[in-house]
């Protein structure tokens, strides 16, 4: 990164977004990031994201209700057949296991109980990742629109104090301001493309 020294501050160029997309922005502190060894105040907002801005707790107890169900249903099926199952807690271990894919020491033994345990295991894993992965997924796509917000704050603060910036921070300013368009008239388009 070239650093540029001016009176009103630490001015620097950072990549974003695509490659050669760079933006002029006023430096103020470098953001800590998440590493192999996180920090703890990094793993604390890591989780409190995870937990308040995704759908992992909705999705995991609409799963835990659910098994719940499940359970109680493979209970009432099984309970005099099988001789795995002597209490409603050994039909619920079993629904756990089987959407985590770990594998079962008794399998369900009647006709029913199949069909409910086959669909179970089925939906019951598809439940459990989609959880995992949809979280996953809305904390990096929130956390790519943070770092979009912060380049248009960047820019509007920029445009701001135009008396202030040099030459060389005014091209970076216009290329930078550009850039952000361009990306937004792509989304347009593309937008526009899959509603024909």
């Amino acid at each position: 990164m070239r650093r540029k020294s001016t009176a009103k501050g630490q001015f620097e160029r950072i990549e974003v977004g695509r490659p050669g997309d760079e933006v002029l922005r006023r430096r103020v502190r470098s953001h800590a990031r998440l590493k192999l060894h996180p920090t703890i105040p990094g793993l604390v907002h890591f989780t409190k994201v995870i937990l308040t801005e995704t759908p992992l707790v909705m999705m995991l107890t609409i799963l835990v209700i659910i098994t719940a169900i499940v359970a109680a249903i493979l209970f009432v099926l099984e309970r005099n057949v099988n001789e795995n199952v002597d209490t409603y807690l050994d039909t619920v271990w079993w629904a756990m296991s089987s959407i985590q894919t770990q594998g079962n020491t008794w399998r369900p033994e009647t006709f029913w109980g199949s069909v409910v345990g086959g669909a179970w295991t089925v939906i019951g894993t598809v439940l459990f990742f989609g959880a995992i992965v949809a979280s996953f997924t809305v904390y990096f796509t929130r956390r790519r629109e943070r770092n979009e917000m912060e380049l248009i704050n960047t820019i509007k603060r920029n445009l701001d104090d135009l008396d202030g910036l040099t030459q060389d921070e005014l091209e970076l300013l216009k290329e930078s301001t550009n850039n952000v368009i361009n990306l937004q008239l792509e989304q347009v388009r593309a937008r526009n493309m899959h509603r024909r």
